[in-house]
């Protein structure tokens, strides 16, 4: 389970905002990178950032872009 936001938005955000989340939250590319390395069995996003309306944006096809495990999107009281 982990937090995300997308990276394909982020460089349209303001710099202060770009900081913000640089430092306190994890992109759609470092979460890949991320799980590729611990190899879950199912990587489930929960808190997800779109950083902007949620249409257009697909987290899980941003993070298939360099990881090919099973990726899930959560909302709360799922159950996997």
């Amino acid at each position: 389970m982990h937090e995300v936001y997308s990276a394909a938005r982020f460089a349209r955000l303001p710099t202060e905002v770009q900081k913000y989340h640089a430092g306190f939250h994890t992109s759609t590319s470092e979460l890949a990178a991320i799980a590729a390395r611990s190899k879950p069995k199912l990587l489930v996003l929960y808190h997800q950032l779109y950083l902007g309306p949620s249409d257009g944006v697909d987290l899980r096809k941003e993070i298939r872009k360099s990881y090919s495990g099973k990726v899930v999107s959560s909302r709360d009281l799922d159950l996997f």
